[in-house]
């Protein structure tokens, strides 16, 4: 109905209208859904009638939404794609705000991006002559179009907007023109808004290009960052919710290192709490008595007056970026049961590239700050934290590669601090954490082991003005050095001023007494018969002897797989524990003799499974230090050693059985 005619001809708005209405009359199920409506604004620029049509029906109330609210909601997307990027949309977008003017800050951002990044000759590192030239044409260019349009006067934060978009290029010259001469910013003032620009950046996962070319061109910016990071972002036990709250912490999300690469399904929907108004107010339109009693005969009246209101904005449609034409050629090759009743955000069509929620060129934030302030700082280890609770451990440490040598200088360190967060939230572990505790990563309760106080505090020097290194941990041994007994030196003096120089006469040392042997030691036979092989046999012996005092020394040092297992074994005990609580509280508010099944955490799962595996590669690793017939257990005496001896209990005798 709203298709686009092969030829177009006059009369094809009062045509749609007509069979609108007629449609509406037939079946009072039938209506227009936001879909199609949205759909339809797409390609107003080569489908006019459609769109005049839409206008028409909208004044006339024979929808069941208000096309104003849905041209806002269409505008919102663009927020979040890769389209506002793309010059064919800047007509489209204009002419509906134009039409469907609002004070929606989301709409003003998206037509502000258009006008920015829909200039081909964005300035860029050329010539400084030619650069200048662009800039300046830049500039009054994107104020022509912003007059044009209606959003002048521009604001310092309309600016920092539009630079901390997810989908704004590094190249910054040309904005930062705008605002030096058009808006007067100072240099001061156009460093503190890319001080603010950087402080935003740090909480979008994507921006880190643009964060490494801030720090290259403003050093003192790095600085910042990291004082930024070391007050605002450090998270505690304390500052999670309790784990009673499964709902809280289920939801709970650490700002940085958040998984951007994941689109958000409210991108595409329309948000109904956040209410949308008119430019100039809301507008009533007044219906004439010859447009009621024309409704009245032509029966709409009664028919919208059958029709079920739409409670849900979902029970309308949802609304997507995508022109009426293009869906209705995937409706042809689509089965004729599944048209139109299923909701795909991404099909798969030409102009899926557009639909995604990331730019194309991207880095992220927590790979750049690994880069830039080494794996043993304050600032990564914070990063770190961040991307753990969020379950993106992979940005900031890549997978560690079998292939290739494990080097701990290279890897960010992982803490028991980590694993206790996690416990807090009940999320499961990334299996990438044990494959560094495997390859034999040191252990830590904290930052605090591997970090000076000075650093964690900031009170570190200034990186710009330092070199940095990489931490060495240099253990102090004590060295012991025989004592021998030598005949003293005799002095010399020199007397007066004679160069003749006089031996004085010390009386000599006496040597002490031998002591005698011990009649044990004397006494004792040897059965060795001399120049035979017992004496080679003997001396195996004693290699043998040495080699098994020397593996008791070793046993005695504690690994740091070990360690891992043992602090972990703990966390595992406090899981189980909880689960008992929770287990207890349930049967208590049962009734007697009902079964309860308390689910387990996805920590505890994933907790349990993991640290058989480590148990597994502990126990190759000594027998492959101590050879196949070393025990498999290592039994300690400790009562906090991880290993205990178990004793087999006896099977228990059946009841039936009777004794003998």
């Amino acid at each position: 109905m709203f298709e686009k005619p092969a030829i177009a001809f006059e009369g094809r708005t009062d045509e749609i209208v007509r069979n609108v209405q007629e449609l509406c009359r037939l079946d009072p199920h039938m209506f227009i859904s936001r879909t199609v409506a949205a759909e339809i604004c797409m390609e107003l620029k080569t489908n006019d009638a459609a769109y005049n049509a839409l206008k028409r029906l909208d004044k006339e109330g024979l929808l069941r939404f208000e096309l104003f609210s849905v041209v806002v909601s269409l505008i919102r997307t663009f927020a979040h794609t890769r389209s506002i990027a793309n010059n064919a949309n800047y007509g489209v977008l204009r002419q509906l705000y134009m039409d469907f003017p609002t004070n929606d800050p989301t709409v003003r951002l998206v037509l502000l991006l258009q006008v920015f990044l829909s200039e081909s000759s964005t300035p860029g590192n050329t010539f400084p002559t030619v650069e200048a030239l662009s800039c300046r044409h830049y500039v009054q260019s994107c104020r022509g179009k912003i007059e044009s349009i209606g959003l002048h006067p521009i604001k310092r934060a309309d600016l920092l907007e539009v630079l901390a978009s997810r989908f704004a290029p590094e190249r910054l010259n040309g904005v930062l023109e705008y605002g030096r001469s058009i808006l007067g910013l100072s240099r001061n003032e156009i460093e503190g808004v890319l001080q603010e620009l950087a402080f935003r950046c740090l909480e979008i996962g994507c921006k880190g290009k643009l964060l490494k070319k801030l720090v290259e061109l403003y050093p003192f910016l790095a600085d910042a960052i990291r004082e930024r990071v070391l007050k605002k972002y450090k998270i505690d036990l304390d500052d999670l919710p309790p784990w009673q709250n499964e709902v809280a912490c289920s939801m709970f999300e650490a700002p940085l290192c958040q998984d951007f690469m994941v689109p958000k399904m409210s991108y595409f929907e329309d948000s109904r709490s956040t209410p949308v108004t008119r430019e100039n107010g809301p507008v009533i339109q007044a219906q004439s008595a010859a447009g009621v009693e024309e409704r009245q005969a032509t029966g709409h009246v009664e028919a919208l007056a059958t029709k079920p209101a739409a409670e849900d904005g979902d029970d309308l449609g949802h609304i997507g970026q995508d022109t009426l034409s293009t869906m209705i050629r995937k409706d042809e090759l689509a089965p004729t049961r599944g048209r139109r009743r299923f909701y795909d955000a991404y099909a798969s069509y030409h102009d899926t590239q557009g639909k995604l929620t990331y730019p194309a060129d991207n880095l992220a934030v927590g790979r750049w700050v690994r880069m830039h302030f080494g794996a043993r700082s304050p600032v990564t280890a914070i990063f770190m934290m961040h991307a753990i609770l969020n379950g993106n451990s992979t940005v900031m440490q890549p997978f560690l590669q079998y292939t290739e040598t494990h080097d701990p200088a290279n890897r960010i360190p992982l803490t028991l601090k980590h694993f206790k967060l996690l416990a807090r939230l009940g999320r499961a572990l990334a299996p990438a954490l044990f494959d560094d505790i495997e390859a034999g990563i040191e252990f830590y309760f904290g930052e605090e082991d591997y970090l000076t106080l000075e650093e964690l505090n900031g009170n570190s020097p200034r990186s710009s003005s330092r070199k940095r290194h990489a931490r060495i941990r240099i253990k102090m041994v004590t060295e012991y050095t025989v004592k021998t007994e030598s005949s003293p030196t005799p002095p010399t003096t020199q007397l007066g001023s004679s160069s003749a120089v006089t031996t004085v006469n010390l009386p000599a040392v006496t040597k002490g007494k031998k002591r005698p042997r011990r009649s044990a030691t004397s006494s004792t036979k040897s059965y060795i018969v001399p120049d035979s092989d017992d004496e080679m046999i003997a001396d195996d012996a004693d290699v043998v002897m040495h080699e098994v005092h020397a593996i008791a020394k070793r046993r005695k040092v504690e690994s740091n797989l070990q360690q891992w297992i043992k602090h972990l074994s703990v966390l595992l005990k406090e899981e189980q524990k909880k689960c008992k609580e929770i287990k207890k509280l349930a049967h208590a508010a049962c009734a007697s003799g009902t079964k309860v099944r308390v689910p387990k955490t996805e920590f505890h799962r994933s907790l349990s499974s993991a640290l058989v595996r480590l148990r597994k590669a502990d126990r190759e690793k000594r027998q492959q230090l101590y050879g196949a017939d070393f025990p498999l257990e290592d039994y300690s005496s400790g009562e906090e050693d991880e290993y205990h001896e178990r004793t087999t209990r006896p099977l228990k005798r059946r009841k039936n059985e009777q004794p003998s």
